[in-house]
């Protein structure tokens, strides 16, 4: 008789320990909700898919239901970062993992150092974003016209560091060296004293011993601007 009279006050005991918990259960999907949303609008591209974890302890959460998401324009989008939830009385930094899937390219073949490399060498794949080294490159048009400076395994992941851009002036080259101005244009010549892309700022020593400063153009001249 005496653990019969137990179970029902076990089973009561339960139901409030369930009403305890469903309060917290709801604010934390109601959190990671609002959170899902901030960065999935940071991810327009259909490929890409979002899952949010928060990091901070419940005692660090906003105490209000809807807060607002903030963070600096050049923080990070991804992997674990901090984000500024504010509500009209308080705020917070919350400790957020952000996980991202989505396409990048990768070498379709070895490729090796000085090589010229067009989108043609990589083929776009699907992974995890967040785990890609700093600098990886998203978009595979950014590869175009660009020469490698370290060599490059097959389905290997690229990022800016071990490319630059294909240089269209090189130092000692001689070049054309065209000054513009309001109703005249000069021309003269001297040798570049540094290498550069199109674009790029080029030093250029001229007959006379002096230096001048300009920038390199698609047809390989220099353009002064006067």
């Amino acid at each position: 008789m005496r653990f019969g009279s137990l179970k029902p006050l076990f089973i009561i005991n339960a139901a409030l320990l369930g009403c305890l918990f469903l309060p917290a259960a709801q604010a934390a999907s109601a959190l990671e909700e609002g959170l899902h949303q901030f960065f999935s609008q940071q991810y327009s591209a259909e490929n890409q898919q979002v899952n949010v974890n928060i990091r901070s302890p419940q005692s660090q959460w906003p105490k209000c239901e809807m807060p607002q998401f903030s963070m600096p324009s050049s923080a990070r989008r991804w992997g674990t970062v901090s984000v500024l939830a504010q509500c009209p009385q308080d705020k917070r930094y919350l400790q957020v993992e952000v996980q991202v899937t989505g396409e990048y390219p990768v070498a379709q073949s070895p490729l090796t150092r000085g090589q010229h490399i067009s989108p043609a060498d990589f083929k776009m794949t699907q992974g995890r974003l967040d785990k890609l080294p700093a600098g990886s490159i998203m978009e595979i048009s950014q590869l175009d016209s660009a020469v490698l400076t370290r060599d490059l395994a097959a389905g290997q992941t690229v990022t800016t560091s071990m490319i630059r851009r294909s240089w269209i002036i090189k130092a000692g080259q001689s070049v054309q060296i065209l000054a513009q101005g309001d109703g005249f244009n000069v021309t003269s010549e001297g040798k570049a004293l540094n290498n550069a892309a199109i674009a790029d700022s080029v030093r250029v020593r001229l007959a006379s011993g002096q230096i001048i400063t300009g920038k390199a153009t698609e047809q390989g001249s220099i353009t002064l601007l006067m």
